[in-house]
């Protein structure tokens, strides 16, 4: 059942993606013809939000302490470093112009280096698999922040759809990897229990 789920999951992400790809510049353009004052203000306190992002691992790693789930807390960090890495690396291996630039258009934030991938959509959705382990309740609340801080990405000019799309396809794998090999092998279980 589980692995069911999983296909789903992995199915619909990629070929979300693929969609995505024949629409980057309109969806784009529409991101930026929908801008208001008040989305203006909201969406950029949410990419803002979404840069402080070892905020909301703070408050995970402090919900997995209290909770006495304490040997998640060195999976959750490795993921968190992991997809950091990882996004790095992508972005130097493959330049993309952002959004603002190739579409001549104003940007709401800063922002350097290539566009893909989202790292804020990474990070975000990186938390989810091992959230949907051990606290099923608060994973839709960061299911729906994640998703904001993509959207946020879009509006904001600085990524296009198949960046974000990228971004959560790679940090949800990375945050499940980790958990498999938690779960699996037990690696810090042993450490912090005893």
């Amino acid at each position: 059942m589980k692995n069911k789920k999983l296909a789903w999951i992995y199915s619909i992400g990629i070929l979300a993606y693929i969609i995505s790809l024949f629409f980057e510049k309109p969806i784009a353009m529409l991101f930026y013809e929908i801008r208001n004052p008040f989305l203006d203000y909201a969406f950029t306190w949410i990419t803002q939000a979404g840069s402080v992002f070892v905020v909301f691992i703070l408050i995970t790693t402090l919900f997995l302490w209290e909770e006495r789930k304490r040997e998640w807390i060195p999976t959750l960090w490795i993921t968190f470093l992991i997809t950091l890495a990882c996004v790095y690396l992508i972005k130097f291996l493959i330049i993309k112009q952002r959004p603002f630039e190739a579409l001549e258009i104003a940007a709401l934030t800063t922002a350097t280096l290539s566009s893909f991938i989202s790292g804020h959509a990474a990070i975000a959705f990186s938390a989810v698999p091992l959230l949907d382990k051990e606290f099923s309740k608060l994973k839709w609340f960061w299911i729906i922040f994640a998703f904001l801080v993509a959207i946020s990405r879009l509006y904001t000019g600085v990524h296009y759809l198949s960046d974000v799309i990228m971004g959560g396809f790679v940090g949800y794998s990375i945050g499940l990897l980790f958990v498999h090999i938690e779960t699996k092998y037990k690696v810090f279980k042993k450490k912090w229990t005893s």
